[in-house]
């Protein structure tokens, strides 16, 4: 059995580097077999605030955000994912607002009363970073990196990375640099069968 894959795209480009980096991995990812699901932030209709800090979700037994848009019930989802891709952009050497808003949602996933515990739904399943940045050596990468790094730690989840330095503002730039569609390619095989398990 392969992976259920869910891939994230952050940024704020429809069609630029980092839907070409998510397109290049789910190709690896499909010839192995998985199966993948797409959610690109920037082309959601129905989305309300990021968090809101109502701490509804603190407030009941379940593990989901309150907030009635299409990013609450994304979020709630996750968990039918043995690998969840967060793709994104570096921007200004961190995450991209629209990833962030999303990964505070997340906050609905952690229950503090419960000793800061995570919905144990997550154990077991992987978080990937997928990361396109316009610069050949960023010290905005490797934070960026360490940043998601604690933020599957909260999860208890094994994280993995693939990162996409210097690219053009043009996205037609990448498409000629068929290294770099290789190795996202093999990437994406690797996934479909890292440590799966059931959901």
């Amino acid at each position: 059995m392969s992976n259920k894959i869910l891939f994230i795209n952050g940024s704020p480009r429809r069609n630029g580097n980092t839907s070409i980096g998510v397109q290049w991995v789910q190709e690896g990812a499909i010839s192995k077999g998985a199966t993948v699901d797409l959610i690109n932030l920037a082309s959601m209709k129905n989305v309300g605030n990021g968090c809101i800090g109502c701490r509804r979700c603190q407030k009941s037994e379940e593990y989901r955000c309150f907030i009635n848009d299409d990013i609450s019930k994304a979020v709630y989802g996750m968990t039918n994912y043995h690998v969840i891709v967060f793709a994104m952009p570096l921007f200004f050497g961190t995450v991209p607002a629209q990833m962030k808003g999303f990964m505070d949602r997340m906050y609905s996933h952690i229950k503090i009363k419960n000793g800061h515990s995570a919905n144990p739904k997550f154990e077991n399943k992987a978080f990937v970073m997928l990361a396109t940045a316009g610069a050949e050596n960023s010290n905005g990468l490797l934070f960026l990196e360490e940043y998601i790094k604690d933020f599957a730690l909260e999860f208890k989840t094994r994280l993995y990375s693939f990162i996409i330095p210097s690219c053009n503002a043009d996205p037609n730039v990448l498409l000629e640099k068929f290294n770099v569609r290789e190795q996202a390619r093999e990437f994406g095989e690797k996934l479909a069968s890292i440590g799966v398990i059931n959901v």
